[in-house]
């Protein structure tokens, strides 16, 4: 379309929305907090005819009252998602349902995103990481480059390890809290520069210092807790349904939120009681049991809950359109029932989804199962992620404790 009057434009974008099966509420909130929002603000540019330019500033003066809590995320999401929808059926004249990618974040130039994605590339080949991993790295790669790129430099040939020290300087003011983590892939960065003899200078000698890690205890739950947890399910609703098989697969077997979320029919094998996945996080192969209490409610949630849909996954969201739920959702469903059990959870106790993976590796090391044997059933890549339940055991931290008997005190302030 070459122009198209505002109005004309939301009349055809809400038609082709209602081919989604959205719920009326959904399509009340994208309208009052979607198409009203902008065409106020059109008409406030005193503007008829759709435009990208203007609807663009809508949606980053939205981030910006976002940012500074002026509105909810929800409303935001809202505002972004019509603009998304519009824009769509301007270029092409038709909307499909998709999800919003992340937000709007400065390009590096073509020559620092070529070596990100080479450097990217390079690690793939060679396995060295796993493609979460890798994730990461692109993202503090990529801070570091921008910030080089914003220093005046368009390539590696004059950076000085002045540069390099800012850098540090400039991300422990903004991410105190993962400089080790932020160190230790600025290093490995480093290396593959010098081995592909793409910078004039060594930056890995300054990234040498140990940063000591922040450790902090998260408790997974008691056995009355998770108990309480699921109790609170209401299991007569197809929603209700689809959470408690969640939770009680969560329970029982320690998965990941991002594992449960991926399930799928060809995971489960019926016929010898297992579950068998690829681990997002390790991308290694997982076997466990499928206990009776687990099976049978997710034959429940897949008989009398689930929304008929030809979806390869298991776990779907509960209005249209019927997609997988996301990572986020599954851990949501989690905080909602945590919430409504009353289990303490606050900033001294923070307590989620992965709880329930504690609470499983604790309950096994207190009946005495071999590390070796919690940390293949958890599914970790290595024995030493295993070694925070060692902490969770006070019982058999006890028996560690050595009496006083015998041992003389010879200062009479100890008397």
């Amino acid at each position: 379309m070459n122009k198209i009057k505002l109005s004309e434009l939301i009349a055809m974008t809400k038609e082709k929305m209602l081919t989604f099966g959205l719920s009326d509420k959904t399509l009340s909130n994208y309208d009052y907090e979607g198409f009203r929002i902008l065409s106020i603000y059109f008409t406030e540019h005193h503007e008829e005819y759709y435009s990208k330019e203007i609807i663009d500033n809508l949606v980053f003066q939205a981030r910006k009252q976002y940012e500074l809590s002026l509105i909810n995320r929800s409303k935001y999401q809202n505002i972004r998602k019509v603009a998304a929808m519009m824009d769509e059926c301007f270029e092409t004249g038709t909307v499909n349902w998709s999800c919003l990618p992340n937000w709007y974040t400065k390009k590096l130039n073509k020559y620092f995103e070529k070596i990100l994605s080479l450097y990217l590339q390079n690690k793939i080949e060679s396995s060295t990481y796993s493609i979460g991993t890798l994730k990461g790295h692109k993202v503090e790669i990529r801070q570091f480059l921008l910030y080089l790129e914003g220093n005046g430099h368009k390539n590696f040939s004059n950076v000085t390890l002045e540069d390099v020290n800012r850098y540090i300087s400039f991300a422990a003011r903004t991410h105190p809290s993962g400089m080790g983590n932020i160190i230790s892939i600025l290093r490995v960065f480093g290396q593959y520069l010098n081995e592909k003899q793409l910078m004039n200078v060594d930056m890995v000698p300054v990234l040498m210092a140990t940063i000591p890690k922040r450790r902090k205890i998260h408790d997974g739950f008691t056995e009355s807790e998770a108990e309480n947890i699921l109790s609170t399910v209401n299991r007569e609703t197809p929603c209700g349904k689809r959470d408690y098989a969640i939770l009680t697969l969560a329970k029982n077997t320690g998965l990941r939120a991002i594992d449960i979320s991926n399930l799928k029919y060809s995971n489960i094998d019926w016929n010898n009681n297992e579950i068998q996945i690829i681990q997002h996080k390790t991308n290694k192969p997982l076997l466990l049991p499928l206990e009776p209490v687990v099976g049978n409610s997710i034959v429940e949630y897949i008989l009398n809950g689930r929304p008929k849909s030809d979806s390869l996954y298991i776990f779907l969201r509960s209005s249209p359109p019927y997609e997988k739920l996301r990572e986020r959702s599954v851990s949501a469903i989690a905080s909602r029932y945590i919430k409504r059990s009353g289990v303490q959870n606050d900033n001294t106790q923070r307590k989620g989804m992965h709880s329930f993976r504690r609470y499983v590796g604790a309950k096994m090391l207190e009946a005495e199962v071999p590390l070796s044997l919690i940390s293949e059933f958890l599914g970790h890549s290595n024995i030493d992620s295993s070694k925070p339940y060692l902490s969770t055991n006070e019982r058999q931290l006890k028996e560690c404790a050595l009496e006083l008997c015998g041992i003389e005190v010879s200062s009479e302030e100890l008397q």
